[in-house]
Formats: structure tokens, C-alpha cells, sequence
């Protein structure tokens, strides 16, 4: 781990599983070497996992990290269970608790409606959000940016996407599945 900590600036950190104590190391170690660290709840829908057993956890999180404004708190949403309006109640909740910690918000599109809780999210207060290129979105990876930007945009939220970049990054992304040896990734 510390021979990696000079080349990666933020860690992303979920493999704790919400237990805080197993987090503990990690974040000693990320701080230390003066990069950004994002724990990254595990959510999940069940009676168990609601605003106020994550308000709990995000709590004992902002307690070992010495605050919200040390850290990126991610909400992740792996398994995409996530109903817009439960995403919305709980960046909602964590902000109102917090109201300057950055929330980022990391979905996967399992049930189909990841673009809608993407943009819950966002117009609950979340400032981060995971999309991918358009010609990678399949499966159960992320949103397609270009959907996301769309309704984000019409539902009066400001994006920073350079779309130039996403183009020039689809033409390539599109020429490499098309024929990966002939296209240079550098």
C-alpha cells in the first residue's frame, strides 16, 4: 500500500464495509501522506440500513478523519438498489447532519434506474457522480455520461463537462472496440 500512496491522490476506500475500526489504518495512512481520502459507505435497502444507521456511520467516520471538509464521503450504491427517492432522502439527511461534507454519489445501473438517482442525488446536494462513456455503458457498469449531463442540465443543475473531451474519448473508446490493436490508449 505505501509504495502506491505517492502516485494515487484519492483513495477511495469501501472494503471496510461500513465497520469503521476496519477503516481506521487505511485512512491513518492516506492522510498522512497528504492524499484525499473518500471512505465509501456501503448502502444498501433493508429495515437495518436506514438515514439513521448511515448518519451513525458517517458520524464515527468524520470522527477518526477530523471532519467533513478532510474528506469525500461516497455513497455507494453498488448493487443499484438505490429508489431515486431513497438516494434523495439519504444525501438529504447526510447534509442537513453535514452540511459541508462533499457527497459522492456511485452507482451501478442493475435495476434501470440509475440515471434517475443519479439525478435525485445531485439535486439533493451530491457534488460527485459516477458515469461512464457512452460506448462503454452495458451490463451493470455506470450511467451513460450523456444521459446523466442531459437531465441534469434540464433539471437546472450546473455541469463541467467539457463535451469536446467526451467526444474526442467516445471516438477513441468506439475505435479500440472496434479493432483494440490498432488503437494507441496513450
Amino acid at each position: 500500500f505505501r509504495s502506491f500512496l505517492p502516485f494515487v491522490d484519492v483513495w477511495r476506500w469501501f472494503d471496510f464495509l461500513n465497520y469503521v475500526p476496519n477503516m481506521i489504518p487505511i485512512a491513518e495512512e492516506v492522510m498522512k501522506g497528504g492524499k484525499l481520502f473518500e471512505p465509501a459507505i456501503s448502502f444498501s435497502v433493508s429495515d437495518e440500513c436506514t438515514n439513521a444507521y448511515y448518519l451513525k456511520v458517517t458520524k464515527e467516520i468524520l470522527s477518526i478523519t477530523g471532519g467533513a471538509k478532510e474528506i469525500v464521503l461516497c455513497i455507494k450504491d453498488m448493487a443499484g438498489v438505490g429508489s431515486p427517492k431513497r438516494i434523495a432522502s439519504l444525501v438529504d439527511a447526510m447534509l442537513q447532519k453535514h452540511p459541508s461534507l462533499v457527497i459522492h454519489y456511485h452507482r451501478h445501473t442493475t435495476d434501470g434506474l440509475a440515471v434517475p438517482a443519479l439525478v435525485a442525488a445531485a439535486k439533493a446536494g451530491a457534488k460527485i457522480l459516477d458515469v461512464t462513456d457512452d460506448p462503454f455503458t452495458r451490463y451493470y457498469g455506470h450511467a451513460p455520461i450523456r444521459s446523466v449531463n442531459a437531465l441534469l442540465q434540464e433539471n437546472g443543475l450546473q455541469t463541467n463537462l467539457d463535451l469536446a473531451h467526451v467526444d474526442e474519448a467516445s471516438r477513441v473508446v468506439t475505435d479500440w472496440r472496434a479493432n483494440p490493436r490498432a488503437v494507441d490508449l496513450k
